[in-house]
């Protein structure tokens, strides 16, 4: 845990959506405005806080799911395809999903 993530993640709570280095806020509101719930924001924030990696994917998967749909792509059928989020962004960036 770094103090800018969790500094970045704080202000996303609050609604303050920027990014960090590079680094997009777990819902990407920074880049598309569409802020998730401040229940699932905090339950995220808790997740980082404890290290629970497993809901922290599960929220980044709901969110690049709903962003795809709304794209048009189906990407629940691509999830299946990777086990763990380093290897969803690398096979989408490599445009294999």
């Amino acid at each position: 845990m770094t103090d800018k993530v969790l500094k970045q993640l704080e202000a996303w709570v609050e609604g303050n959506s920027y990014h960090e280095e590079g680094l997009c806020c777990p819902d990407f509101s920074c880049c598309n405005g569409d802020l998730l719930s401040l229940e699932v924001r905090e339950l995220y924030l808790r997740a980082y806080k404890r290290n629970d990696v497993g809901t922290m994917w599960s929220v980044e998967s709901m969110t690049l799911s709903k962003m795809a749909k709304s794209r048009g792509v189906d990407i629940e059928s691509q999830l299946g395809k990777a086990s763990s989020r380093e290897e969803f962004l690398r096979l989408a960036n490599s445009g294999e999903i």
